[in-house]
């Protein structure tokens, strides 16, 4: 489906004819929206499923209809501070953006600049060509609870998936 569409009329037909099972979405928040609620609209009982590429917002736009839905996410919640890495990131986003509230966007952000320092410190003087080498020589690198790993072949960096469900009060529960 083209997720930058509006209507999803057509899809949403097929989808409650075929009546799977499942109904698993690779996509940004609107079109899953947009499919969900017009499946249950129309009696669909069955059980969705998302990656974390939806983004958070897909749970306040459901609203009585998200519960239930499951959410990949591939970083740690930006709340659990038993993590000494989510407990940097808390006090670096405390000191940089006070009142800021924790999210998963900047968290990923801050694992990102995180991975970069430490390719940009392995690499010593800086090159482009020195950097890559140095980022895919990072094997099994602890940020604090999150494991990043890459090699010449992989540039995936963590294998960290949990998986949440969207809970009767909108909340994502692990």
């Amino acid at each position: 489906m083209n997720r930058n569409a509006t209507d999803f009329t057509a899809q949403v037909e097929t989808l409650v004819k075929a009546n799977p099972e499942a109904v698993i979405f690779i996509s940004n928040g609107p079109p899953i929206v947009k499919v969900v609620q017009g499946m249950r609209e129309k009696g669909y009982g069955g059980q969705f499923a998302t990656s974390s590429f939806s983004g958070l917002k897909v749970m306040d736009d459901l609203k009585d209809k998200g519960p239930g839905l499951i959410m990949s996410q591939v970083l740690p919640p930006p709340t659990r501070t038993h993590l000494k890495l989510i407990k940097d990131y808390q006090a670096d986003l405390a000191a940089f953006a006070p009142g800021a509230k924790p999210n998963y966007t900047s968290t990923e952000g801050y694992v990102a600049a995180r991975v970069l320092v430490e390719g940009l410190r392995r690499a010593g003087t800086a090159s482009p060509e020195r950097l890559v080498a140095a980022l895919e020589d990072m094997k099994r690198v602890d940020l604090g609870g999150y494991e990043i790993s890459f090699s010449k072949k992989s540039h995936d960096g963590s294998r960290f998936v949990d998986t949440g469900v969207v809970s009767r009060n909108g909340g994502l529960r692990f």
